[in-house]
């Protein structure tokens, strides 16, 4: 290779290397390790994510987006379950995301009736 195929080829590297912004790292924990962080992190009202970084005392720089967030990875054929469980069409992707979001905070205002109810 030439020497300026071969520039060129680090220049790509470094310009790629600039435009990552950041890399997810996943571990297998054993046990109740990933629990144990979890409740900690709630505990603080901090992410999972966020109690890893102030473990390995890294800065937390979470935006503020006015509510903590939680995420939930749907295949398709999730949402054609959901579609089907509302009877709703697959293409509406909002009412099915409404109707999730629904569910959800029911499922915590569930929780804290019982809480109360102790």
């Amino acid at each position: 290779m030439s020497k300026e195929k071969k520039e060129g080829v680090n220049d790509w590297g470094k310009q790629s290397a600039k435009n990552i912004k950041a890399i997810q790292e996943a571990f297998q924990l054993a046990g109740d390790i990933p629990d144990v962080i979890r409740e900690a992190a709630c505990r603080e009202g901090l992410s999972a994510s966020d109690m890893c970084r102030k473990i390995l005392d890294l800065p937390i720089e979470t935006k503020k987006t006015g509510g903590r967030r939680l995420t939930v990875s749907l295949k398709p054929e999730d949402y054609e379950m959901l579609a089907e469980r509302w009877a709703l069409p697959i293409e509406a992707r909002q009412a099915i995301r409404s109707r999730m979001r629904q569910d959800i905070e029911s499922f915590y205002y569930q929780k804290q009736i019982k809480k109360n109810e102790k």
